[in-house]
């Protein structure tokens, strides 16, 4: 008999994508059906699910849980930590269902236009320069919605909320989220920090290199307003320059274009670098594109009394110099109604701005002479361009020769990664 209350801790599950929409519950009954002679009411439990036997096998190996074989596939009954979760989904696991409640995310979806996901290992940031004023992650991380966001910033005498210089390591499942998603997704990281803020040890840097290091379906963006710092890193660490990592850097206006002959002297594969322009706050003049695959430029966003102006001339110069060049523009969004060139240029009113260039284009709109522009440079994917996840050793399970042990311990602890990936 089924332990009293297990019916309910089933609510929250982390489902595989490979597990398809009409096979869940006829799934989880027969899960549950299989665990409940195994179970106490109130245990702490991990089900996983492989479609691959030779997959579940190396994943009991590899743990020693001793957790017994059912039928179909290869289910495992194990204690429920974030240890052996990981461990499971590098193994190939196709579900992983933790009955004690906590839940086991993949992805964070996002409403920036130009990623699929954000991937935050760390949050927390300081201010670098004048775009920085007004930041939307400071604000966002000021709702405290999780404990790590809760000591990274303040709140001023004006209701601005504004970073304090602490950086605040995330919970595992989020220093890991892109090894729990197969299918090949672009992240950006990190939007709720930089990477290379100078409160960061090399040894964060390091584990996360090394989750891109054993995710090469996956495209990784990283935006930092630190270039010097990130040339330092890679100059010590040329290894850590993966073929699934563009690196870009933020140039709001002039004074910080330096910023970009800094980044142009770091040897990244396939010369993937790019430029944001946002919050664009000034012209940027004699902009140099050589060494540069991708720009993106947008107006500021956020409170109606803070937003500084964009022109639409300093985004049309930069559309120019990209189209000259040949690199792909990204005009992300306006900010806001009042700086839409429809409104500052043609005589609309803000309500027939918003009906001409809709806001479910971007905040404030995001159309530049008559059309959208949202190009994006063809992304490479490191090992296998295109991705197969079905294929991909991280579904499949590494081959001994390609070093199982290794990767599934450092993906387990932190102190291994940082070994394994130095």
């Amino acid at each position: 008999m089924m332990p009293y209350g297990m019916q309910a801790r089933t609510s929250r599950v982390w489902w595989g994508e490979d597990v398809p929409d009409r096979r869940k519950g006829p799934l989880i009954q027969q899960i549950l059906a299989l665990m409940s002679p195994h179970i106490a009411p109130g245990a702490d439990i991990l089900a996983v699910y492989f479609d691959d036997h030779e997959a579940g096998q190396r994943w009991q190996q590899t743990t020693a849980t001793g957790a017994p074989v059912a039928s179909p596939g290869f289910l495992n009954i194990g204690p429920r930590s974030e240890k052996n979760a990981i461990l499971a989904r590098l193994a190939g696991a196709s579900l992983v269902l933790d009955l004690a409640g906590a839940w086991v995310r993949g992805t964070q979806q996002t409403a920036i236009q130009w990623t699929e996901a954000t991937w935050n290992p760390w949050v927390g940031c300081s201010v670098a320069s004048a775009g920085c004023n007004n930041c939307y992650a400071a604000f966002f991380t000021g709702r405290g919605m999780h404990d790590s966001h809760k000591a990274v910033s303040r709140t001023l005498p004006s209701g601005r909320r504004v970073w304090n210089g602490k950086i605040a390591l995330n919970a595992p499942k989020a220093q890991y989220a892109p090894v729990w998603r197969s299918k090949p997704t672009i992240w950006f990281t990190a939007s709720l920090s930089d990477i290379f803020h100078e409160a960061v040890p090399d040894k964060w840097l390091v584990e996360l290199h090394s989750v891109i290091r054993h995710t090469p379906h996956h495209v990784y963006q990283i935006l930092t307003k630190r270039p010097e710092r990130a040339a330092a890193y890679y100059t010590a660490r040329p290894h850590h320059l993966f073929a699934n990592t563009w690196l870009g850097t933020s140039i709001e206006a002039g004074p910080v274009m330096r910023r970009i002959d800094t980044l142009r002297r770091i040897p990244v594969p396939n010369d993937q670098r790019f430029l944001s322009a946002e919050p664009l706050i000034g012209h940027l003049l004699e902009l140099d594109l050589s060494g540069i695959r991708w720009v993106i430029a947008g107006g500021e966003s956020g409170r109606h009394d803070a937003i500084r102006p964009v022109k639409a001339d300093w985004v049309r110069d930069i559309r120019d110099r990209c189209l000259g060049a040949e690199v792909p523009f990204f005009l992300k969004q306006w900010g806001a109604y009042l700086h839409n060139p429809l409104v500052t240029e043609r005589g609309f009113s803000v309500a027939q701005a918003r009906i001409a260039d809709p806001p479910d284009n971007a905040k404030g709109g995001a159309m530049l002479d008559g059309r959208l522009w949202r190009d994006v440079p063809e992304w490479r994917n490191g090992e296998t361009s295109p991705c197969d996840p079905k294929t991909h050793p991280l579904r499949t399970g590494y081959r001994a020769s390609r070093g199982a042990p290794t990767l599934i311990l450092a993906a387990a602890a932190p102190s291994s990664l940082a070994e394994n990936a130095e």
